[in-house]
């Protein structure tokens, strides 16, 4: 779990949340699968091994094995990884069941439920414009980590085939594929105890943005067009519709705050 320094100098924790996308994950599961066989149990070590990795605390192997325990798609104990029921009935399934599996997995971490939630029938925001909502928000994200954390959710729902091609997020029910075989039972994972890492649950965020397209139905006459020269020949150009409230400056300021973080945390070269 991520941790960075507040004004006071304290250390922060980062909400839990996927560090890859659920495309990636479902790769890595089905290799889990392979490896276990007819069983549903294997060995850290063998997985370790298949993937020639030494040391368990490898980035991509830990966060691939966090990210599938957060989907609700292993269980880790001490040494043993445990495909759950959903993974299993994924790897095995229809092709109707692993559609409305993977809607299910991207809907198991707190953050994307959160989030689909408030996106649903809405459109998917940009990674920046996402980054800036995880900073501002309440949702337990350092500031460090909400562009990285805002690129895993939009890859993830696409993964799951819930951004239609305009651009639409739509938080679907699994029930609503039509597949009779998937009940509830045998396939609700405890997270909390599955590894026995801490969880801080985040909480919605209390207001709503109003879609992207309202935006067009505001007259020319009231929108306030702005450039700024850049240097080295760029520039940029806030188009705002209509007067700003104080709030949607403060949201503003920090969307940039996050921009310029990113950039300056960037290597060259």
């Amino acid at each position: 779990m991520t941790t960075e320094k507040d004004t006071t100098g304290a250390r922060r924790r980062s909400t839990e949340h996927p560090r890859q996308p659920l495309g990636e994950v479902i790769g890595f599961v089905k290799r889990l699968s392979k490896l276990a066989g007819s069983a549903d149990s294997l060995a850290i070590s063998k997985v370790m091994d298949d993937m020639k990795v030494k040391n368990r605390t490898n980035d991509r192997f830990s966060s691939l094995l966090s990210a599938a325990r957060q989907f609700g798609l292993v269980t880790v104990k001490g040494t043993t990884i445990t495909l759950t029921p959903v993974a299993s009935k994924m790897m095995h399934g229809t092709e109707t069941t692993r559609r409305a599996l993977l809607i299910r997995a991207a809907n198991s971490p707190k953050l994307y439920a959160d989030l689909i939630s408030k996106y649903d029938r809405k459109g998917l925001p940009a990674e920046a414009a996402l980054a800036a909502e995880l900073f501002e928000g309440d949702y337990g994200i350092v500031k460090t980590k909400t562009r990285h954390a805002a690129a895993m959710f939009i890859a993830s729902v696409r993964d799951a085939d819930l951004v239609t091609d305009s651009g639409i997020l739509r938080a679907l029910d699994p029930q609503e594929l039509g597949d009779q075989g998937l009940s509830q039972e045998g396939l609700t994972v405890n997270q909390d105890t599955a590894d026995k890492q801490e969880q801080t649950e985040a909480s919605t965020a209390s207001s709503e943005r109003a879609p992207i397209s309202a935006a067009s139905r505001v007259p020319d006459r009231a929108r306030q067009s702005s450039t700024l020269q850049l240097g080295d020949g760029r520039s940029a150009t806030v188009d705002v519709p209509g007067d700003l409230t104080a709030q949607e400056a403060d949201r503003l300021k920090k969307l940039l705050d996050v921009l310029v973080s990113d950039r300056a945390e960037t290597p060259s070269g």
